[in-house]
């Protein structure tokens, strides 16, 4: 009885949400997010050939249109798993700001890999990189890849309401149940705060057509317009919870691991 009391105890010990010493540093990434836009007037980073991947600035062509319909908001349908890998990575390459994405699910997959890579390209142009992740999928080899992705100056990575025990998961469910069983579903990605793309999908082969054994009939919308800053403020909110912690506060490098990304 008395073995088991113990054991109890030290397992809701283990649960308590841990300090955010590293919470500055993402905080300072956020404050040059907010620089950015303090002005409606303020320079966006240079365009070249080094700051993006496509000829078309997103911000000059998107901040005409709402212009021209400042009370009115843009959508289109992305029905295809392809189309949506296609959306978010062609976006990816022709931000020139801020990206912000949100998920429930992000696959330590092929799609979920490359998209990684696509965002750490932007961030090599520039691009400040935000990525907010719910922590019922994760698993303690993501956190590593995770680690490696957030060691870019321009990226940060936070979990929404994390697991605390990163390579024992069933453990969380001894003493942990009533917290961790309140999980964050939301599904965004938004670019320059101009267009986001939100709907059912996550991140992964079998959301994205690109799983020959399954296939997920979801639906993404791709907005622009005035419902935009509606994402970038639910966005902003969990980013700020006392619940959302950087993913170096929960994770360290194995020793075999390298920190190359």
């Amino acid at each position: 009885m008395s073995l088991t009391l113990g054991l109890t105890l030290g397992l809701s010990a283990c649960q308590s949400l841990p300090k955010q010493p590293h919470l500055p540093e993402s905080q300072a990434l956020s404050a040059r997010v907010n620089a950015l836009y303090q002005q409606e007037d303020s320079p966006k980073i240079e365009q070249n050939t080094a700051t993006t991947t496509n000829n078309t600035d997103l911000v000059t062509a998107i901040t005409a249109q709402n212009e021209i319909h400042p009370d009115l908001s843009g959508y289109h349908p992305i029905v295809t798993g392809a189309n949506a890998f296609a959306a978010r990575s062609i976006l990816t390459g022709m931000a020139t700001r801020n990206i912000d994405a949100q998920y429930y699910i992000w696959h330590n997959d092929q799609a979920g890999q490359l998209l990684l890579k696509d965002l750490w390209e932007a961030a090599e142009r520039g691009v400040i990189v935000r990525l907010l992740l719910d922590d019922f999928n994760n698993s303690a080899k993501f956190d590593q890849h995770l680690l490696r992705f957030a060691s870019h100056p321009n990226i940060a990575v936070r979990i929404i309401n994390p697991l605390m025990h990163r390579k024992f998961s069933t453990l969380n469910y001894v003493t942990g149940l009533p917290r961790i069983n309140r999980r964050m579903h939301n599904k965004s990605m938004t670019f320059d705060k101009q267009i986001t793309v939100i709907g059912g999908r996550n991140i992964g082969n079998e959301y994205m057509s690109n799983d020959q054994s399954s296939q997920f009939a979801d639906l993404d919308v791709l907005l622009i317009g005035k419902v935009v800053a509606d994402i970038d403020n639910s966005f902003a909110s969990y980013w700020s919870s006392p619940l959302s912690f950087d993913i170096e506060t929960l994770a360290k490098f194995d020793d075999d691991v390298t920190p190359d990304f």
